[in-house]
């Protein structure tokens, strides 16, 4: 390795590759890359005693750094061993990428063994030269060991050993003077110690719990007398530490005290466990047993396996303090573990048996190390800690072809080519007719070196069967399919069981005893524009229904019980047409036909403005227009043939939100105060789509009303209305509804519905409802019904509780008989949930309000705004 020495405080050194101009007739898509790269050989003090100034040490020098491009999407990546290996002339293809500069490896540990790492992104352009500076900094911990000279003459030999997470375990000799580094995360510090007087032992008192990248840790061994007089073992490590050592007892009786030893059983630590991929050791007893006289402290378990990490396992865990999740990721995965419980425990048992079940070789990765060590009360740990070393041997596991069952069969037998140590851990399963794994029951029927025939369960359906062997939990896996033979049917379809957008069909199998696999299995396929397209089907028996369909198309129907093999047979021949999907009639109500035209009606009763002087009459005038199929009961209740003409007693129950209305109240001399003005009640109506909406309402009405006495006021006074109320006989809930309608002589006709021949699933609309506040339990209504005749198919009501605004509501058609075609349509829109074909009944039930003000009089109630009624198919 080529060094250079420098100044730690001016560390920075500069590389610059220039890349020479591309030829830009010849580079279309291409860019290229200018690299500057520098590195910065600081490190971050943790302490007083590691600030380093003015001293000298030997770093890598940037030329000797490597280089990797990568494209953001993954799509690109290139790399070179060393600066001096990039080709500036090198053609990149237009895009983005990062780039990074590094020299030495995170994972490998030790003495001068630093990592370099620096990264930035670049954008490559087409045909143009882009520049990127890379400034590289140390990634992994700078640590370094330092024992005082009170020290040095206490102990007659003695060693320290840092262990990071996943980590090497890196022995500081007491000659060690270089720095060793180490990966980012917690590193934790073992000393061994031996007396003069011979006596030895090894401790674990401390531990860097965050060590960051780039940092330096001085670890600093001292010697001090506790408050007995007794020698103690001060470490220190960072701020905290240096002012306040960790204090280790290091008294003959402490370190003659047993450390915590293992009992292997299965294995040797260190010697290599050969073992089938998923498959059980040849000992099927690997374990180990722990005891610490001194009650355990921790048990630290680091593990290097792809295999494991990959499922979530741990690099390092401590089996007495780890969490509960932790601890189910051990258990999941096989290794059984007792006596961890709680600190102070003296004994543990740890059993690797089940976990070599799920240890597999990935990308060429053979090799599992569990490196174990325990500490005690007193921190003593065991003299090293024990290795269990697995080695991989690759496994054969294969499924051969089976041959072909029948349709319903409920066994078949599978081929398996398998060299592992028990067939008993390959599990089968397979995928049933909903699509739904199920786990499969296996008999060994014969052996021949390593291929097995095996009997399974199985259900075989329409198509292959497809079959699933798995070692460990599915970790390793092979697959095969059965061919199955299957029946033919026929199609056939009812005129009725065709709707808009599905269809009712029945399959009859050519082989009664083959009907129930038809049943099960058929899958059908749709044909409307000269291309057969599998179609999307539930079924219940022989009885299938297609969901999907275009309205108003001819369909030809075929199927098949092999769709998912090779040779596909189709059987049937069915031809249907779908019903329309209807609109509601007129339901966005945008075509409107005038029904009312009233002018200068009496507006209320007479009034003046004193008693005494000549009265006065307000007037009104307006029209209503109501939507074309539609009807309404404003015959009675803005009766023009009443003997009385006013507004107390003619209140249309519907209306337009697009209506005319107007309210004249006379001038009167010395007051003035006349004017023309629309109330308030059909001021900024809006519909939620469209131009129109429709309002129904309950009213106050009356054929023969009498006029109540004229209204005198208080003098000056500026309101130009009467406030006197008659009586009025009846009250009437607003309807709107398909058909039509007629009054005449307290004598009423409804004749309801419209032709109609879809079956729709939904009524979809908009409203607003406002109750009246003399009943709270009012709701508006809207019913559907279809029918045939007088029979009927479906229908549907809901209930419409308060809305200011407009609000969404669905109404669901119940269909109680599936064997008719409609032909009408009903549907009744009501501003209460009291509205009769008797008007005794609502007279006796509905509640409406008196409102008299300036420019409206009249009795009212409950409001209901509709709009925008569509139906919905399914």
């Amino acid at each position: 390795m080529k060094l250079k020495k420098i100044f730690l405080y001016s560390a920075t050194m500069l590389l610059l590759v220039s890349c020479a101009n591309e030829d830009k007739q010849g580079s279309s898509g291409y860019g290229a890359i200018n690299v500057q790269v520098s590195a910065d050989y600081k490190v971050v003090p943790v302490t007083r005693s590691t600030a380093e100034s003015a001293s000298t040490i030997e770093n890598p020098d940037v030329s000797e750094f490597a280089l990797k491009l990568v494209s953001s999407d993954g799509s690109f990546s290139r790399a070179w061993d060393s600066l001096a290996d990039f080709d500036p002339a090198t053609k990149i293809p237009v895009g983005a990428y990062t780039m990074s500069a590094f020299y030495g490896d995170i994972d490998i540990e030790g003495f001068e063994k630093p990592f370099y790492l620096g990264e930035t992104p670049v954008a490559v352009r087409d045909r143009e030269n882009s520049s990127v500076e890379i400034n590289c900094t140390l990634a992994n911990v700078k640590v370094t060991v330092e024992y005082s000279d009170a020290f040095k003459k206490y102990f007659a030999d003695y060693s320290t050993t840092i262990h990071s997470t996943g980590g090497e375990y890196i022995e500081f000799s007491k000659t060690e003077t270089r720095a060793a580094y180490v990966k980012p995360g917690k590193i934790t510090i073992q000393t061994h110690l031996k007396k003069q007087n011979g006596i030895e032992s090894t401790f674990e008192p401390a531990a860097i719990p965050n060590a960051a990248a780039r940092q330096h840790y001085k670890i600093k061994l001292d010697i001090s007398d506790n408050n007995a007089g007794e020698a103690q073992l001060n470490i220190s490590f960072d701020e905290t530490t240096e002012t306040q050592p960790i204090k280790i007892d290091i008294s003959d009786e402490v370190m003659v005290a047993p450390a915590p030893s293992f009992l292997l059983s299965g294995f040797e630590s260190g010697v290599p466990v050969e073992a089938k991929e998923f498959n059980y050791p040849a000992d099927k007893n690997v374990n180990i047993s722990l005891t610490a006289k001194g009650g355990l402290a921790g048990c630290t378990l680091t593990t290097s396996s792809r295999s494991l990490e990959s499922k979530g396992w741990p690099q390092e865990i401590d089996l007495i303090n780890m969490s509960e999740d932790q601890a189910e990721i051990l258990r999941r995965l096989g290794l059984k573990i007792k006596g961890f419980s709680e600190v102070g425990n003296k004994m543990g048992f740890i059993d690797f048996t089940e976990l070599f079940t799920q240890l597999q070789i990935i990308d060429n990765s053979d090799q599992h190390m569990f490196a174990i060590s325990a500490k005690d009360l007193y921190g003593k740990v065991s003299e090293s800690p024990i290795s269990l070393s697995v080695k991989n041997l690759p496994l054969t596991f294969t499924l051969q072809e089976p041959e072909a069952v029948f349709v319903g069969s409920s066994s078949a037998i599978i081929p398996v080519l398998y060299d592992g140590s028990d067939i008993d851990l390959v599990q089968f399963s397979y995928l049933n007719a909903e699509g739904h794994k199920v786990n499969c029951t296996s008999t060994v029927l014969s052996t021949e070196e390593n291929l097995y025939q095996v009997k399974i369960s199985v259900e075989a359906t329409n198509k292959p069967v497809k079959i699933e062997a798995s070692l460990s939990g599915g970790l390793k896996t092979a697959a095969t399919s059965i061919p199955v033979l299957t029946p033919e049917f026929t199609i056939s379809a009812e005129e009725y069981d065709v709707w808009a957008k599905k269809a009712t069909v029945k399959l009859t199998a050519t082989d009664p005893q083959y009907q129930e696999a038809v049943n099960r299995y058929a899958v059908l396929f749709a044909n409307s524009s000269g291309q057969w397209i599998q179609a999307s089907s539930t079924h219940k028996d022989n009885i299938y229904t297609i969901s999907g369909l275009f309205p108003d198309t001819r369909y030809q129907i075929k199927g098949t019980c092999n769709s998912q093999q090779k040779n596909v047979n189709y059987h049937g021949n069915c031809t249907i047409h779908t019903e329309a999907a209807a609109g509601v009639p007129n339901g966005d109500f945008e075509n409107l036909a005038q029904t009312i035209n009233i002018s200068d009606m009496n507006q209320g009763g007479k009034w003046s403005p004193t008693v005494g002087n000549p009265t006065y009459q307000s007037k009104c005038s307006f029209n209503v227009s109501e939507p074309v199929g539609w009807a309404s009961v404003n015959a009675k209740t803005s009766n023009t043939s009443a003997t009385n003409q006013m507004s107390w007693f003619v209140c249309p129950s519907t209306y337009n939100t697009t209506l005319s209305w107007t309210g004249t109240v006379p001038g009167i001399p010395i007051f003035g105060g006349g004017g023309t003005d629309t109330p308030d009640i059909y001021k900024n109506l809006t519909a939620q789509n469209g131009s129109n909406a429709m309002v129904v309402r309950n009213v106050a009405w009356d054929e023969n009303g009498t006029t109540p006495p004229p209204h005198y006021k208080t003098r000056g006074s500026a309101y130009y209305y009467s406030e006197n109320v008659p009586s009025i006989a009846n009250r009437s809930a607003g309807k709107l509804f398909l058909g039509t309608y007629s009054y005449s002589g307290n004598s009423e006709s409804y004749n309801e519905g419209a032709a109609f021949s879809s079956r729709p699933s939904i009524l979809k609309g908009w409203y607003k409802y406002t109750p009246d506040n003399k009943d709270g339990s009012e709701t508006g209504v809207i019913s559907v019904t279809l029918l045939n005749g007088k029979t009927v198919l479906a229908s549907g009501t809901i209930n419409l509780t308060a809305a200011s605004d407009y609000t969404e509501f669905t109404v669901p058609l119940v269909y109680n008989v599936t064997d008719k075609k409609a032909n009408l349509l009903k549907i009744m829109i009501t501003s209460s949930n009291h509205a009769s074909y008797s008007q005794s009944e609502e007279t006796a039930t509905i509640k409406t309000t008196d409102y008299y003000s300036r420019y409206e009089s009249n009795s009212r109630g409950a409001t209901l705004t509709i709009d925008n009624l569509n139906f919905i198919y399914e």
